[in-house]
């Protein structure tokens, strides 16, 4: 989804992890103002697995009843009704990483106007380009050129929360009453 002002001031998601903790904690409540819930689609938040989101590993902990740190290491996390956490894939062992680690090496070493490109940094500065530029200058035009086999995980990641609220969701299918043996 691009970002607006609309959906930052409606869903609150222009703000990184503060954001997306936000959206977890008043998830439930936002859709208690609703009479009509569909839900037809899972609502995935996909974070980093560094210090950044310590506060949605937090509050997805207590919605999801399982440990969510940076080590834990579950494929997905269900926290209720049509909502899910997807974490960037940890590694083994286990470690920091954000979603720019996925991309290969060659990617990352992509100079732009002569300046190596700081992951720290959303938009750079006069010593290295940030994560837009990186984004829109280097991702977007080579996309097509881009190896994105690092991602493998994190889509299959994204597959199966895709899979289980297919299930969560599915109709219930009624089962016939029991019928006693020898009744008419």
């Amino acid at each position: 989804m691009n970002p607006s002002g609309t959906s930052r001031a409606i869903l609150d998601l222009g703000n990184g992890a503060s954001g997306q903790n936000k959206l977890i904690n008043e998830y439930e409540n936002r859709l208690k103002r609703y009479r009509h819930l569909p839900l037809a689609n899972p609502v995935i938040v996909l974070c980093d697995n560094d210090d950044g989101p310590k506060e949605v590993f937090k509050t997805a902990s207590k919605k999801s009843g399982k440990s969510v740190d940076k080590t834990s290491t579950d494929p997905f996390y269900h926290l209720g009704h049509n909502l899910y956490l997807v974490k960037v894939p940890e590694g083994a062992p286990p470690a920091s990483k954000d979603i720019e680690d996925l991309f290969l090496p060659a990617v990352l070493g992509e100079l732009l106007d002569g300046k190596p490109f700081d992951k720290k940094k959303e938009h750079g500065d006069h010593t290295a380009y940030g994560k837009v530029a990186f984004a829109d200058k280097v991702v977007r035009p080579k996309a097509t050129t881009i190896d994105f086999s690092g991602f493998d995980e994190l889509l299959q990641r994204i597959a199966a929360c895709v899979a289980d609220y297919a299930i969560r969701s599915a109709p219930k299918t009624a089962v016939p009453p029991a019928v006693a043996v020898g009744a008419p």
